[in-house]
């Protein structure tokens, strides 16, 4: 067929009233793609605009024809632009004039071009109080497409004309009574409407049920486009109107049958609603496959929010391993649409980089590209596109410092927006604050400012926020001690709440009230309650969470006698986990089995476990793990000497760490290398390099440090003649404080390791 020109716009002039009709063909041919730019750059349309407006002005249009130009007029604006615009006030005003008069094809056609145009042309959302008033009373002779679009319409204009929410319940209760004979077009259309406005308008969920009996009807009569709208209703609408996830199934199987043909948009929708319903509809990931490989072809297509969409759901279907090979594909459009990213486009991508990064490296470069326009951004970031941003940074800062740039500004702004935060997002900031402290201090300004809301929203805390806050509280107790003031309000909410806790809430929980015992003793206040928990979980508890609990316990004994209900427990997973800990976790443990083996002798039972395994590890310990090793083997000679067999392995160890000890660390090795040099006396291959070092640390060391140092160097002295080196270094401070420790150390064979 051949495309409108300008001899039908002359054509439509000559015709009078007439031409209106023509005007609706118009907007059908455009509608169809026949009108050519240089069909909407003729000179003929002013003529036509001036026609129009001068019978409106006479008021010689009846309702039908005011109806059929106001649509047109919607139509055709984006090909025509500005030489419609002397239309609107008198268009308008008919609008509202003849709107009692109106058939419902009328309004219905009305209220979708109120909608079509709400974005540019603004003054037509006049027109709509007086069509959504009609409505109601004839509502009964609506035909299907007139109450989707209606429907669909009300949806686009409930903010720039909330008066058309009072038509919507008409509509909905015709559209469940009806919805039975809907098109896939209606049910697409409908079934967005109730997402966008289920919050105003909680009855539109009425409608739901039976829209979703008709899906699976028409599913494979449904376009890309369809398909995905009511994928992504599904998984907007399931926890109001939890029978959405009936028709997810029908809507996989149409997915699976024409994933070929879907456009970028459609694969962004469909990809998003996957990530969400992955739990609740686990069918939904049968379309992975076919949309991973579409994904990686159409990226080229996606604009910013499509991007930073797809990056979102890929973060939360990490584990999914056909949807990996796509991610390089989404970081390389980044570049050149970052500009254009909202601040929501912006913290999420940065979010989906952090969570991705474990598992997909070639996510990474990423974060470089998103810093600059966050920084340029920040000022107009909300508060959850903060904590996000904050959390990300504070996740990426090894893998990529680029990040750390965004933290000033981030931490400007959340001093600026934690009263507007929910606990989730003051959550994640205390934690992100605690990650960042010591890269990036500026982030300490604004601990203050989150500190003051916690108490006043801790009542709305889920567990693993509380534990959150307890682990960060205890982390920034030295460089932020303001936050301590949460810790009371943290600790009170702790019991309510603990028969929900993870494995990882109470391991979290624990360690921090062994970390705030002195500086904040409220905390004590919520071990009984924990200490409940612990041994209902810890076949679950991975080595980090027994670790954890254990050295907890070894801190807390003497302030909490309650936490020593949880060693027999923890003590019994040790030998069928230990070949799955770490160095770390495995110092950590036979640390707090020296010390706890008079008030629970059950821990004794481990460490024939961890001894064995020790030293395997022993290269990869750092000093405060060797030095943690060393002096329980020395505290466990006597009750479990199976202890000893880590000595040989920790004591070679020593010598190429000894540079980096701590005079404490120092100086707990000296004390158990004098305890242990008949029982185990590969220990002597350690002094020398340690004694080395004291001279350097005498100065920083604490009294019972060189007591500590001053009595091994008594019982080594033959052993290990070199200790002696270190004795002007030693006896060069206060000789009577060390006389007063030396009989309380060689009672109790006992040092009180550092915290760790």
């Amino acid at each position: 067929m051949r495309g409108f020109n300008e001899f039908h716009v002359s054509a439509a002039l000559l015709l009078g009233r007439s031409s209106l009709g023509l005007r609706s063909k118009l907007a059908k041919f455009q509608k169809k793609g026949q009108l050519r730019p240089e069909d909407a750059r003729s000179p003929v349309w002013p003529r036509l605009m001036a026609r129009i407006r001068r019978m409106l002005q006479e008021d010689a249009l009846p309702s039908r024809n005011v109806a059929n130009v106001f649509w047109a007029v919607a139509v055709l604006h984006e090909e025509i632009g500005d030489e419609d615009a002397p239309l609107f006030p008198e268009l308008v005003d008919a609008v509202r004039e003849k709107a009692g008069d109106m058939i419902p094809q009328g309004l219905s056609n009305c209220l979708w071009a109120a909608a079509k145009m709400r974005g540019v042309v603004p003054e037509a959302a006049g027109a709509v109080p007086a069509i959504a008033e009609q409505i109601p009373s004839k509502v009964m002779d609506f035909n299907l497409q007139e109450l989707s679009n209606s429907f669909w319409a009300s949806a686009h204009l409930a903010a720039a004309a909330p008066e058309v929410l009072g038509a919507v319940p008409s509509l909905v209760q015709r559209i469940a009574e009806r919805s039975r004979g809907m098109i896939p077009q209606d049910l697409s259309n409908c079934l967005w409407a109730a997402v966008k406005l289920r919050e105003e308008l909680p009855e539109v969920l009425s409608a739901v049920p039976s829209m979703v009996e008709r899906v699976p009807f028409v599913v494979d009569r449904m376009a890309p486009q369809h398909l995905s709208n009511c994928l992504w209703a599904a998984a907007n609408l399931q926890e109001e109107s939890s029978v959405v996830l009936n028709m997810v199934p029908a809507i996989v199987k149409g997915i699976a049958q024409k994933s070929t043909d879907f456009t970028a948009r459609e694969l962004t929708s469909t990809i998003w609603a996957a990530a969400v319903m992955k739990g609740s509809a686990p069918s939904v990931l049968e379309t992975l496959p076919a949309m991973s490989a579409r994904l990686g072809k159409e990226a080229r297509q996606m604009g910013p929010r499509d991007l930073a969409m797809c990056l979102w759901a890929l973060a939360k279907l990490r584990d999914m391993p056909e949807l990996r090979n796509v991610v390089a594909a989404l970081v390389a459009q980044l570049p050149q649409h970052v500009a254009d990213m909202s601040g929501q486009d912006l913290s999420n991508s940065l979010w989906a980089t952090a969570t991705l990064a474990e598992k997909s490296l070639e996510a990474l470069p990423a974060a470089p590209v998103l810093v600059p326009q966050i920084r340029r951004k920040v000022d107009d970031f909300n508060p959850q596109e903060i904590s996000n941003s904050l959390w990300a940074a504070a996740t990426l800062q090894d893998a990529v410092p680029e990040v750390l740039a965004a933290v000033p500004p981030l931490a400007t702004n959340l001093g600026r927006l934690a009263g507007q935060m929910v606990p989730q997002d003051l959550s994640n900031c205390l934690w992100a604050a605690a990650k960042l402290r010591e890269r990036s201090p500026e982030v300490l300004q604004a601990v203050g400012a989150v500190v003051v809301e916690i108490p006043k929203k801790v009542s709305r805390m889920i567990p693993r926020e509380l534990a959150s806050c307890l682990w960060a509280a205890a982390t920034l107790r030295d460089s932020a001690p303001e936050v301590l003031r949460a810790v009371e309000a943290l600790a009170l909410a702790v019991p309510e709440q603990v028969a929900n806790f993870n494995c990882q809430d109470l391991a979290n929980s624990l360690w921090a009230s062994a970390h705030l015992r002195g500086a904040a003793p409220q905390v004590l206040g919520a071990i009984p309650a924990i200490t409940k928990q612990v041994p209902k979980l810890t076949s679950r508890m991975r080595p980090q969470h027994i670790s954890n609990c254990l050295w907890a316990a070894a801190t807390l004994k003497d302030f909490a006698p309650e936490v020593l209900a949880v060693v027999d427990a923890l003590a019994e997973r040790i030998p069928e986990k230990v070949k799955d800990f770490n160095a770390q976790e495995m110092s950590m443990c036979l640390w707090a089995a020296a010390t706890l083996q008079e008030a629970t002798p059950g821990i004794l039972e481990a460490v024939p476990a961890l001894a064995l395994s020790i030293p395997e590890k022993a290269s990869k310990m750092n000093p405060q793990d060797l030095s943690s090793c060393l002096w329980a083997a020395a505290n466990l000679e006597a009750a479990a000497p199976a202890a000893l067999q880590v000595v040989p392995a920790i004591s070679q160890r020593i010598p190429d760490s000894s540079q980096e000890f701590n005079s404490q660390e120092l100086s707990n090795c000296l004390w158990a290398a004098s305890i242990l040099k008949s029982s185990a006396p590969e220990v002597l291959e350690a002094v020398p390099a340690l004694a080395e070092r004291i001279p350097g640390k005498a100065s920083v060391m604490i009294p019972q440090d060189l007591a500590n140092c001053l009595v091994a160097a008594g019982h080594l002295n033959h052993a290990a003649p070199e200790i002696l080196e270190a004795m002007p270094a030693i006896e060069e401070h206060d000789s009577a404080t060390l006389v007063r420790l030396l009989s309380d150390i060689w009672k109790t064979r006992r040092y009180k390791a550092e915290d760790t």
